[in-house]
């Protein structure tokens, strides 16, 4: 993964000094390729070994490690959809997870200590994390591990994060699905896998969904 990120690191200074050049077309239709009804996906978000720490603690722990010790698991999120209703499970570099559903536009959260909280008005649909991608920022053609991508470069918002951050996106030419995308210098690999089974919305997230609804009718009643 480390040779993956470096590729990708590479694609993304490569195109970055001229934009100007002949290059191929993109596809007609949608640039990345919707996915079916049922779809399973996992985007892993950093290399072992090879991002260290974020911030000072991190730094600091990371010097105090025996020399050969190994290095902390990539964090991860798997995704699974059936129709409009999404289930994310992100396990973070402890082995933490965290449980998303999206459903009908909320998202019920469930936190590793069982824990639920919910959010309204939330998106659910593929790859929101790449909705700047646009012909308008379509670079040039790279191979990336062995593949062809259609590269993407542009500055982003990003919530919560003060100013725009640069981002760089790699579409496989032959599938039309996401291969990579670094954001502020933070990569993140995607893999695709299978879907056979509907997703079954669990009692724990049923329950949070039928007490918001109550709360959100008791409102609307008020005079």
């Amino acid at each position: 993964m480390k040779t993956l990120i470096s590729l990708m690191l590479i694609a993304a200074s490569a195109f970055a000094q001229d934009t100007k050049k002949d290059k191929p077309p993109l596809p007609p239709g949608p640039i990345i390729k919707p996915l079916p009804e049922l779809a399973a996906w996992a985007i892993i978000f950093k290399d072992p070994g090879v991002v260290k720490g974020e911030n000072a603690d991190d730094q600091q722990k990371d010097a105090a490690k025996p020399e050969g010790s190994p290095a902390k698991a990539p964090r991860f999120i798997v995704i699974t959809k059936s129709g409009k209703t999404y289930r994310e499970v992100e396990t973070d570099a402890d082995g933490q997870k965290t449980e998303r559903w999206k459903v009908d536009g909320t998202e019920v959260s469930i936190a590793p200590d069982g824990k639920t909280s919910i959010t309204d008005g939330v998106a659910a649909e593929d790859f929101d994390e790449l909705k700047w991608i646009s012909a308008a920022n379509y670079v040039n053609v790279a191979n990336v591990d062995g593949q062809p991508c259609f590269v993407f470069q542009d500055k982003i918002h990003v919530p919560d994060v003060v100013g725009d951050l640069d981002a760089t996106a790699g579409i496989s030419t032959a599938t039309q699905l996401p291969v990579y995308c670094i954001i502020g210098g933070s990569p993140q690999i995607y893999k695709f896998g299978k879907q056979s089974v509907p997703l079954t919305v669990p009692e724990i997230v049923q329950q949070a969904l039928a007490n918001r609804k109550q709360v959100i009718g008791n409102l609307m009643k008020r005079p």
